[in-house]
């Protein structure tokens, strides 16, 4: 048809009935676009065009919500009728019946629908049908009055007329004339032979079982009823004007909103298999088809984004939400709900912007009291109390808020002000909010007061559980315990909210009581009032909470029986097991399951996890190749192909904990691939997904990016980092990662960068405040890294990871002494701030760093337990055990001499055998092993560092430690060559005791080769970066000594001896006989009497130095 019209124009383009005739078959396509392209070219040659004009209209309306617009080309098209038309009542009638039910009872638009109307029934005054439909769309416009005179006037005109029966019914349960309706509807019920049974009848037998307050399921069948019945009229309808008047989306949305009205206003996650989940599936499902038909419809947006709100899927409402808005920024309604529900998302900020826009938009929305209530609850977020309850309190003042409103009345003032009708529901949140506020105030007598008034205005409604509820709260601030649990245990099973009050309940027991029995009994309530897979689900949450696993794994198997298919289920089961314990339990559960049904590929998945956490890497790379082996089902559906991307990112860290990189990076790389061609389909399929999808996208790049930094390959890892940002830009694991990799490198402006970017994405993220302090440290800026520190630890005292860089730093800004006071301000932050595995750590590193190695060993060895602390302890002890005085173990070293290691060197190994093997246990390992101080053991050590270096060439501390055995060895022309490598090193704050011990180490070569230039070089570069080194303030003071410079070589040794913490006996030693020949004698008795107090069994001091300076005084 369409390529006979298009002929049709080409050959006759100025026949316009070609044109009408095209759009309308475009229209009945859904070519909405094209059709309404082909109509404005048919107004641009006859701008009066009635079927141009209608069509306009009705995208407008039914694509568009453009109200204003399309009532101004209803304007345009009444002009149109009165200029060709004038004397045609049907036309005016046809018109006007689809404008009125695409409307969505918007003001303007309804006048003119009816002004149409009002033409048709003047023209054709005995037309029963036109004053029917003249009285309908009065009733659209809220004027009852009007519609019951026009609709009594309707009856005289046709006895019997349907339409008018229903519509008069429908009028008279509007305007409360209740037991008129029930008569209307009985008389019906009799005639209805002769009359068919119709949507608005059950409708009307809905409302009417509603407002009388019966039994909702008498209500949910009626409006069943009515919803199948109209769209068995409308399923086979073609899609033009009349199809619009036979959906009828506003009766539609009244059929939805009357479901909607069982299933609660507060988001819950429901059982499938309950009445409320029921009737808020049969909503969503009906305000989809709505909005599929009629997107423009924002009423049915706004229903539909309200129903996804109930049912927890907020992306979704949010989506919906966001198109109004977008439509029209006035729309207030839409603006409330979106803040309702990042106030839920915990988006504080984005809430208060959204609120403050709608503002900008609508001033009319400051009069809302749901404005007031999500504007409070936006504050109370921010910890705004006062202001929050300010604006409560003059929530209360509004019209309808402290008192019941009449409905028709605040119907009516809603739709004139555009504002939602506040519901009894908000009301009582309202009051219940500011109670909320006035108790976190601590303003109790004005929380009762106005407790007392919600108890009065909603005592024996369906919001009286709630306000019990908050009632307990009042009294448990009164601490009233008892009390409060009394009025909890007194709401009635029969009570819509039942349910929330027992488990408030249950919490008061446990947090108060500590009665784990009466918690449980609580949740066994509730399953026997509702026992439905939710009740079940949170029974079994329950005794886990209280530690009865068992117990829970009935309850979950209980669930699991009333929903077989539930691979949900399943998992909590499996996962529970796990939790226990009970490894080879769960190993059978998972292995039987998937074996009952291969298709529950996320058991699989869990069951190859466990093998991966047990170890049993053969059997994870089994469950996991028959995972793989679909990948067939993965290029159909989404879903497959998802799980298959989880399948090899966990293949890959199989092969990693195999030490397999290379088949760890090409899985990684096929997840990459099939990642890929999930975004291609996404974008097209699923837009809503992208933005998670971009995500896991980006996660693969920085694993990928990570193995390859593992095999040292810098440059692919820097390339994969990049990419994972291409993907997702936020993306803040391979920030972290990127400025990490740049820092190493040297490149510290883009590590910089990196870091600057994250911080402004999430202020608060402490990994990027502490990689911008290492940026300081690595640039050598103490004071300005120390400064950062301080200010994140006023924050957080108890950020052991931030007190462990502040002790770094103060070490090395020779500020030790100021550490005491942030580890008393950590020990005071929380009661149990000092028995943490992470204070115990920082305890013992200040004293290593003070020279206690006792108490050191001792805080270390209560944080050795920990998985966090615990690698770092365990080295830490095994390095002071090595070397408690912290000497140069390679001079005046003999080696062969037959000597049975230390105690120290023993516990050395047994914490050894504790560390996981890595490169630095390698070294560590090393060290231990030279401490036997035998030939074969040293050259055993060099072997096994020469292997290691093989693998990575410039592995600092393989390369110092290298260097000491051959120091031990007498080799020392190979261990100054080695040296050289690390002075010419970049230096990397994170291995600064490592460059420290190198550089020092080649100092001492050069002072015993005499070139005392090079050795004070390389001390100064130590003490550049460690102002706290005591052995470089010492080795200064050799070289000045060994130059007969004793003052000078006093002044270091003073260093040496105040940064040691005086408490090193060979320090000592030096300071006083330099103290002794620099003729300061009193000086030199002083450190002499220090250092025998220490080490009474010293008699060298004595001798040498103590006597002489006593000489030295005497007269």
């Amino acid at each position: 048809a369409l390529d006979q019209l298009n002929q049709v124009i080409v050959l006759y383009s100025w026949f316009l009935p070609a044109l009408v005739e095209k759009f309308q078959v475009l229209m009945a396509m859904g070519d909405w676009e094209q059709a309404v392209e082909t109509a404005d070219r048919v107004r641009s040659q006859d701008q009066h065009n009635i079927e141009a004009l209608r069509i306009t209209v009705l995208f407008l309306l039914s694509q568009e919500s453009r109200y204003s617009l399309a009532a101004n080309r209803i304007s345009d098209l009444i002009e149109a009728l009165n200029r060709h038309e004038p004397l045609n009542a049907e036309l005016y009638y046809k018109v006007a019946r689809p404008f009125a039910r695409l409307a969505g009872r918007h003001h303007g638009v309804l006048q003119l629908t009816l002004s149409l109307m009002d033409r048709a029934c003047k023209l054709s005054p005995p037309t029963c049908t036109y004053a029917a439909e003249y009285g309908y769309q009065q009733m659209l416009l809220n004027d009852l009055s009007g519609a019951t005179a026009t609709l009594k006037r309707a009856s005289t005109l046709e006895q019997g007329s349907q339409d008018v029966l229903q519509h008069q019914i429908k009028c008279q349960i509007l305007s409360g004339q209740l037991d008129e309706a029930e008569q209307q509807l009985e008389f019906i019920s009799e005639i209805q032979a002769s009359l068919d049974r119709t949507p608005e009848m059950a409708l009307c037998g809905a409302l009417l079982s509603q407002r009388q307050g019966r039994a909702d399921a008498q209500a949910v069948a009626l409006l069943d009823e009515a919803l199948e019945l109209h769209m068995r009229t409308v399923r086979k309808l073609p899609y033009n004007d009349e199809y619009f008047v036979k959906l009828n989306p506003d009766l539609l949305l009244e059929i939805a909103r009357e479901y909607l009205r069982r299933c609660g206003a507060e988001p819950e996650v429901l059982d499938a298999s309950s009445p409320g989940a029921l009737l808020l599936n049969k909503a969503t499902k009906l305000l989809e088809i709505v909005t599929k038909q009629v997107p423009g419809l924002l009423d049915g947006q706004m229903l539909l984004a309200h129903a996804r709100f109930i049912g927890c899927d907020f992306e979704a409402a949010l989506r919906c939400c966001t198109f109004c808005t977008k439509a029209d920024p006035t729309f207030a309604a839409a603006s409330l709900l979106q803040a309702q529900i990042m106030l839920r998302q915990e988006r504080f900020q984005q809430a208060h912007s959204v609120l403050e826009q709608a503002l900008s938009h609508n001033f009319a929305v400051r009069e809302s009291p749901l404005f007031h209530l999500v504007k409070a609850k936006v504050l109370q977020t921010q910890s705004e109390l006062q202001e929050a309850a300010k604006i409560l309190e003059a929530a209360m003042k509004l019209p309808g808020v402290a008192t019941q409103p009449d409905s028709r009345a605040a119907d009516a003032a809603a739709r004139r002000s555009g504002m939602p009708e506040l519901s009894l529901h908000d009301r009582c949140s309202i009051h219940l909010q500011l109670v909320e506020v006035l108790l976190a105030l601590d303003r109790v007598n004005d929380a009762s007061s106005v407790m007392q008034q919600a108890i009065f205005q909603f005592e024996g409604g369906p919001q009286e559980g709630r306000v019990t509820i908050a009632n307990a709260q009042v009294e448990l601030k009164k601490n009233d315990v008892e009390k409060a649990l009394t009025m909890l245990r007194g709401v009635a099973p029969d009570n819509p909210h039942y349910h929330t009050a027992r488990k408030v309940l249950a919490d008061l027991y446990l947090t108060y009581r500590n009665d784990k029995r009466m918690y449980a009994m609580c949740h066994e309530e509730l399953v026997k009032a509702n026992p439905t897979v939710n009740s079940y689900m949170m029974l079994g949450e329950a005794y886990m909470k209280i530690s009865e696993p068992q117990k829970a794994i009935s309850s979950f198997e209980r669930a699991l029986r009333n929903n077989p298919g539930d691979s949900a289920l399943a998992s909590r089961i499996g996962k529970v097991l796990v939790t226990t314990h009970e490894y080879v339990k769960a190993i059978e559960y998972y292995s039987t399951a998937v074996q009952k049904d291969p298709s529950k590929s996320m058991l699989r998945h869990e069951l190859s996890e466990l093998y991966l956490e047990l170890k049993k890497y053969d059997q994870a790379q089994k469950e996991l190749g028959q995972l793989l082996a679909n990948e067939a089902a993965a290029e159909r559906d989404l879903d497959e192909a998802n799980q298959q991307v989880k399948s090899l990112v966990l293949l890959a860290r199989v092969h990693k904990e195999q030490d397999a990189l290379p088949d760890a990076i090409a899985a990684l790389m096929r997840a990459k691939t099939l990642e890929n061609n999930i975004l291609a389909r996404v974008r097209i399929e699923s837009p809503d997904q992208l933005s998670a999808q971009r995500e896991v996208a980006a996660d693969i790049c920085c694993h990928i990016a990570s193995y390859h930094e593992f095999q040292k390959d810098a440059d692919r890892a820097l390339g994969f980092y990049q990419e994972a940002l291409k993907n997702f830009d936020t993306h803040e694991k391979s920030m972290l990662a990127l400025a990490r990799l740049h820092l190493n490198r040297g490149e510290m402006e883009a590590a910089q960068m990196q870091c600057v970017t994250l911080m402004k994405l999430d202020p608060g993220n402490q990994d990027a405040s502490m990689m911008l302090a290492d940026l300081m440290m690595q640039k050598s800026e103490w004071e300005a890294a120390i400064y950062h520190f301080q200010q994140l630890l006023e924050k957080t005292p108890g950020h052991f990871r931030a007190l462990v860089k502040l002790l770094q730093l103060l070490r090395r800004a020779g500020r030790l002494k100021e550490a005491t006071r942030f580890l008393k301000q950590a020990e005071r932050s929380s009661p149990r701030a000092a028995l943490e595995p992470g204070f115990r750590f920082c305890q013992g590193l200040l004293h290593r760093y003070m020279n206690d190695p006792r108490a050191a060993l001792k805080a270390l060895n209560m944080a050795r337990r920990d998985a966090e602390w615990g690698e770092s302890s365990i080295t830490n002890m095994i390095e002071i055990y090595l070397n408690p005085e912290n000497e140069t173990n390679w001079d005046d070293l003999v080696l062969d001499r037959a000597q049975e290691p230390g105690e120290a060197v023993r516990a050395a190994e047994k914490l050894l055998r504790e560390l996981p093997r890595s490169p630095r246990q390698q070294v560590l390992e090393c060290y231990t092993l030279m401490c036997y101080k035998t030939k074969s053991h040293i050259e055993k050590a060099v072997s096994t560092l020469l292997e290691l270096l093989n693998v990575e060439r410039e592995y600092l501390p393989a390369l110092v430690c290298l260097s000491q055995a051959y120091l031990m060895l007498k080799q020392a022309p190979k261990a100054r060559n080695h040296l050289k490598r690390v002075a010419k090193m970049n230096f990397i704050a994170e291995m600064a005791d490592d460059f420290e011990r190198g550089w020092l180490m080649l100092s001492d070569v050069y002072i015993v080769s005499g070139k005392y230039d090079l050795a004070e070089e390389l001390c100064r570069r130590c003490l550049a970066s460690n102002k706290s080194c005591a052995k470089a303030w010492e080795f200064l003071g050799v070289v000045k000594e060994k130059e007969m410079s004793y003052k000078d070589a006093a002044s270091h040794y003073e260093n040496a001896w105040r940064f040691e913490n005086e408490a090193s006996a060979a320090v000592g030693y030096k300071l006083s006989f330099n103290y002794l020949k620099a003729k300061k004698y009193v000086d030199a008795i002083d450190v002499c009497h220090k250092v025998l107090t220490q080490y009474p069994d010293y008699p060298k001091i004595r001798k040498d130095v103590l006597e002489k300076a006593r000489q030295a005084l005497r007269p």
